[in-house]
């Protein structure tokens, strides 16, 4: 009873960290097309009766034109990374505070085992998906903040495969700990590498 009562309260929490991720992430396509919509707005407003004309029918050509519409199943596969690396990253941080629980209260041990290797699974594709989508950066000017990510990123997938292997491993699970501070100081810098670059 008391397990499933834990399981429960994980999955509760989960579901807090998890929802509120983002759906789409900004890009430097997005930005780039935001961009030209502004520029092609500002050109249109030097000829006022063009642009009253255009803002009476509702919407410029140009705007429209620059526009492109995303429907819903494309949207869940468009910069798939930007969605997959939050799991690790929170299933990590959630691990890690279980961790730090568990050193007064044991029953965070079971989870923690589950926790860990979901987020080792997860952050495999994670992992590959961001690697596709590096190749976008080439030549730009955050094109080194990507390689940065990117080895952090890799990094962050062996430290969580060896802390899932010391949690599985009863003769080295009193180490799982130095593991979690790790994993948790790593993945941090990852994911604020990540932001910078998103964003």
């Amino acid at each position: 009873m008391k397990t499933m009562k834990l399981l429960i309260i994980n999955f509760i929490m989960l579901c807090i960290i998890i929802i509120p991720t983002q759906l789409d992430a900004h890009s430097k396509e997005v930005h780039k097309k935001k961009i030209e919509i502004v520029k092609d707005s500002s050109l249109q407003t030097t000829n006022a009766d063009s642009h009253s004309q255009q803002m009476a029918m509702g919407q410029s050509h140009n705007e429209s034109e620059s526009r492109e519409e995303i429907v819903f199943p494309d949207l869940l596969f468009h910069h798939l990374h930007n969605k997959l690396v939050h799991f690790p990253l929170a299933l990590s941080i959630l691990a890690f505070l279980f961790t730090t629980f568990s050193f007064k209260w044991k029953q965070f041990e079971f989870s923690i085992k589950y926790i860990v290797l979901i987020a080792a699974i997860i952050s495999i594709p994670a992992i590959v998906t961001g690697l596709q989508q590096a190749g976008n950066f080439e030549g730009d000017p955050k094109e080194w903040l990507v390689n940065i990510h990117k080895w952090l990123g890799i990094l962050s997938l062996v430290i969580l495969w060896i802390w899932s292997g010391f949690l599985w491993k009863n003769s080295l699970r009193k180490f799982a700990w130095v593991l979690a501070l790790i994993s948790f100081i790593i993945v941090t810098i990852t994911g604020l590498y990540g932001g910078i670059i998103a964003h």
